[in-house]
């Protein structure tokens, strides 16, 4: 079982995975609406083949699945958002 610490350094290093990967996307000329329509595809994927490996990966989870189309780009959109701001802060 995974320690609190554990699930929030997990948390993290995936936040630190999508944020470089947007940042790295947005360096080969991809616009804010390309990386999130790959967001919500990846989204689409994980929520119905991962399961989640951690508390606020669940809640992510939960969020999507209660989400119609419109809905689920929006959280790819501020999911990105979190995880840019996460690298750039960290």
């Amino acid at each position: 079982m995974e320690s609190n610490m554990d699930t929030v350094q997990s948390f993290h290093k995936w936040q630190d995975f999508l944020g470089k990967g947007a940042a790295f996307l947005e360096k080969l000329g991809l616009s804010d609406d390309n990386i999130a329509g790959l967001a919500k595809g990846m989204g689409d994927f994980l929520a119905s083949s991962v399961d989640p490996e951690n508390p606020q990966q669940r809640v992510l989870k939960d969020l999507w699945d209660s989400a119609d189309n419109e809905e689920k780009h929006i959280l790819a959109r501020l999911v990105l958002r979190m995880s840019k701001h996460h690298v750039k802060h960290h």
